[in-house]
């Protein structure tokens, strides 16, 4: 029964992090928080989008498909928005000395740009964590078989290759198949 319980509490947790990325753009646009690496610009460097494409797709082939599909495009949505805020506070504004230690405050008239794509972007993220909730619903409602069938457990760790002894000679070791010590 713990993979049912864990990946529901998984999906909360993802709730939980689309309420704090939310929450750190709120920072961010009324000039609270400079700093440009709060927020990943990268999409898929965010806690949600590692739930959302390694753990939801495992139910994306069944009843649940039409409701991921949505979060994935709210989700898309959400990040577009972001990426408008992020150019309005942060291109170009590093320059010179400051740049390495410090980035310039946005303007008042880009604050004020920020804020209005801020208040664009509440409502998709809205949207997005209601679909969450309707995920949710549907995983509480699948059965425990369901998961059991579709999750897998995690493999038993592999015992610990013995360590060569010390006879003077170097062991050849690869990286990437290519020789990096021998």
């Amino acid at each position: 029964m713990a993979s049912k319980e864990n990946y529901i509490q998984n999906i909360r947790n993802a709730r939980t992090h689309q309420l704090k990325w939310v929450n750190q753009i709120k920072l961010m646009v009324s000039g609270v928080s400079n700093e440009k690496d709060a927020v990943p610009v990268n999409q898929s460097d965010s806690d949600f989008s590692r739930w959302l494409y390694e753990e939801a797709m495992v139910f994306s082939t069944s009843n649940a498909k039409s409701v991921i599909d949505e979060m994935i495009e709210l989700h898309t949505n959400c990040y577009d928005i972001y990426l408008k805020i992020y150019a309005t506070l942060f291109a170009g504004k590093s320059g010179g000395l400051m740049g390495v230690f410090g980035s310039k405050k946005a303007s008042a008239s880009d604050l004020k740009l920020a804020q209005n794509y801020y208040e664009e972007l509440l409502p998709v993220s809205d949207s997005l964590l209601k679909r969450l909730r309707a995920f949710e619903s549907v995983m509480l409602a699948t059965p425990q078989t369901k998961f059991d069938e579709l999750i897998v457990a995690p493999a038993p760790e592999a015992p610990a290759a013995p360590k060569p002894e010390a006879t003077g000679t170097k062991q050849k070791l690869y990286f990437r198949g290519q020789l990096i010590e021998g």
